[in-house]
């Protein structure tokens, strides 16, 4: 084989090659990664919205509503993770879409028929019982409640938008990684005095 023929062929194995690991690199990176899977715990019975006790405002009366849900976080990835942030997104009858922060409250107390009373953990907030876990580990998950207050003044119309007795909220998240997600949950609604049966100082939580 004439020298300048060899040459020409290693160049084309060479670049060959090139790409074969630029495409193994690029599948090593979008494989070793977290992949979060949100869920709602028990959809049928935990996720719930509530009306908590007027409120004011500068001087200007305001209206609540508390959710309270219970969510699930699994890592379907190859690599560990920590949840930064978990928020709430609520539309309104307006159409609007404001994001809420999560509140930090107890832990709450489940009362069933089958294990009687047991205590709940809080998504981020170390308790008596739970440590408030955020970090998700591959093939594992974690689960907890979490607490968010919408409160408006004016018209209804700026107040969430009730459909059946149903509020149907966006759940996001965002990890270490700036990776998000989010899932859509739909809430119903719960008496007061029911859920201040597992948390009762829920009504003060601001």
């Amino acid at each position: 084989m004439p020298w300048n023929t060899l040459l020409a062929a290693l160049a084309v194995f060479t670049a060959i090659l090139s790409v074969v690991n630029g495409l193994i690199l690029i599948y090593q990176f979008l494989s070793d990664r977290p992949k979060l899977v949100l869920s709602s715990v028990h959809p049928e019975v935990y996720q719930w919205w509530f009306r908590l006790p007027d409120g004011m405002y500068e001087g200007q009366g305001t209206k609540r509503f508390g959710f309270l849900l219970y969510m699930g976080i699994a890592n379907k990835g190859k690599r560990i993770t920590t949840l930064t942030s978990w928020r709430l997104q609520v539309v309104t009858s307006h159409g609007e879409s404001p994001q809420l922060k999560p509140l930090t409250i107890p832990e709450p107390m489940l009362i069933s028929d089958s294990v009687g009373k047991k205590f709940a953990q809080v998504l981020g907030v170390r308790g008596q019982y739970f440590l408030g876990e955020t970090t998700v580990r591959p093939g594992e998950s974690i689960s907890g409640f979490v607490y968010y207050v919408y409160e408006y003044w004016g018209d209804k119309e700026f107040g969430p938008k009730i459909t059946n007795d149903k509020i149907h909220v966006t759940f996001r998240v965002q990890d270490v990684f700036r990776k998000k997600k989010k899932v859509k949950i739909q809430t119903s609604e719960k008496p007061l005095s029911e859920i201040e049966r597992i948390i009762p100082e829920i009504a003060t939580i601001n």
